[in-house]
């Protein structure tokens, strides 16, 4: 197994790192392996060279973070492995049980903490962008100074209003694929909530796509390669499907009040106000909107916009060509 520096950190991380949703507590999703199963995968993985555990703290609500813990404490050194968690999604119907607040993120981190049975954290992650705390609480709480962002279509979205409003404290963008909040998107989503009915019928046909729905929906719009969505993986985008439409209705609602649409929240003419340079990674059979759009957006930003085209990569360029978008990425964080 090669090893490779964690960013620009002086930890020594395996070139691939065990994700650790897979084991817990089975009542959570009928595919998680218990303690007893997941030993062996573990085991395994250590045998042939892995130093890199990656978990979370919503995983089994908790109980992959146990199983992780108490594993990696038996079968290894503290000192030869590297264990990163993550936290975000709510563990109780309480209002400050949730989000990237100061208070939730440095009691999620204590939480964590028991119950991995550990006592520290290598890598504490943010599971997903919070838009209703500001960037600047974030980051003290995480104890940074500046970060890089680098989203893709819902995170893409929210990252450019977080760059708006602490320019200061984001060095750069890099966005996978067309953010959310484009013309066209956004004239979809008004047309579904300014029509309850609509709104509610479309949410009730895409609750619960199968792996067939699945398919034909990145066939005819998305993928330019669909053979290569194997079971496996149709599978596991169908699941993460049911949770995203979720995220896509609360951006509706958040846009919408009761005069209509909350022009704050329309990134439009704001593309204008980012102080931060920004590159775009854009696949030329996107969806949603031509990667012509991204290049006149691009010229809109005051600190400079760049858009790399990537060829036949449709709205998922990491299924189409994952090492050129890596690459892409790396030069635009190293430049």
């Amino acid at each position: 197994m090669k090893t490779t520096k964690l960013g620009t950190t002086g930890l020594e991380v395996s070139r691939l790192c065990l994700g650790c949703m897979t084991y817990g507590d089975p009542g959570w999703r009928p595919w998680i392996l218990p303690e007893k199963e997941a030993r062996a995968h573990f085991a395994r993985a250590i045998e042939l060279g892995f130093n890199f555990f990656d978990t979370a703290d919503m995983y089994s609500n908790g109980a992959s973070e146990q199983v992780t813990g108490k594993i990696l404490g038996e079968l290894s050194h503290r000192e030869d492995y590297v264990l990163a968690t993550k936290c975000f999604f709510p563990h109780a119907d309480s209002p400050n049980r949730k989000g990237l607040s100061r208070k939730h993120i440095l009691a999620a981190c204590d939480a964590s903490l028991k119950r991995l049975g550990h006592d520290y954290i290598d890598l504490f992650q943010i599971h997903r962008l919070d838009h209703t705390t500001p960037m600047e609480e974030i980051l003290d709480a995480l104890d940074l100074n500046t970060v890089s962002i680098v989203a893709n279509s819902m995170g893409g979205y929210w990252s450019v209003f977080y760059a708006i409003d602490a320019p200061a404290r984001v060095s750069r963008l890099v966005l996978v694929g067309a953010p959310a909040g484009t013309k066209r998107e956004i004239a979809l989503q008004l047309r579904m909530t300014r029509w309850p009915l609509v709104g509610a019928l479309i949410r009730s046909l895409m609750s619960k796509p199968t792996r067939e729905s699945t398919r034909d929906f990145w066939k005819q719009i998305c993928v330019a390669h669909p053979e290569r969505l194997d079971d496996e993986l149709l599978d596991a985008v169908a699941c993460s499907q049911r949770r995203n439409i979720s995220s896509w209705f609360s951006l509706m609602e958040c846009m919408m009040d009761a005069g209509g649409i909350r022009r704050e929240l329309v990134i439009g003419e704001r593309w204008k106000a980012l102080q931060v340079p920004v590159v775009f990674l854009w696949g030329e059979k996107d969806a949603f909107d031509s990667p012509a759009h991204g290049e006149r957006i691009a010229t809109y930003i005051p600190a400079g916009g760049r858009l790399v085209r990537i060829p036949d990569a449709g709205h998922l360029p990491w299924l189409d060509d994952p090492a050129r978008v890596i690459s892409e990425i790396e030069r635009a964080l190293e430049a």
